[in-house]
């Protein structure tokens, strides 16, 4: 009859239905993981990437120390030399000017002994 019929046929519309339901439902929670996984490995990606450059920009930083370290302990040792060179600089100058304020004084006794002399002479 033809209410069997179209009783049977709703029968299978909605067990059609429900199963469309259920395999929507499976597929909305694949979906729902896929996301959430792809997520999580999109949050690890950005970590590894933020720890590679951090490594980086470490070893960057440390290479740079190095030349920095260098550069003064150069410095150091210029500094050091230049001021090896004053002090003998420093020191020839006072001998200089120690033997030149000995020939003075040796030039003035001379002149003191003339002077003398000459009083001496004047005086005969």
């Amino acid at each position: 009859t033809p209410t069997r019929e179209s009783g049977a046929t709703a029968n299978k519309l909605d067990d059609l239905a429900h199963r469309i339901d259920r395999e929507c439902e499976v597929v909305h929670q694949g979906a729902t993981k896929a996301v959430d996984d792809l997520s999580a490995a999109s949050e690890r990606l950005i970590s590894q990437r933020i720890e590679t450059a951090s490594s980086e920009m470490k070893a960057k930083l440390d290479s740079c120390k190095m030349q920095l370290d260098r550069r003064q302990l150069d410095l150091e040792g210029s500094l050091g030399k230049i001021e090896s060179k004053l002090e003998e600089q420093s020191r020839v100058h006072s001998m200089t000017q120690g033997a030149e304020a000995d020939a003075m004084r040796g030039r003035l006794e001379a002149l003191e002994v003339r002077m003398v002399d000459a009083q001496v002479s004047a005086v005969k």
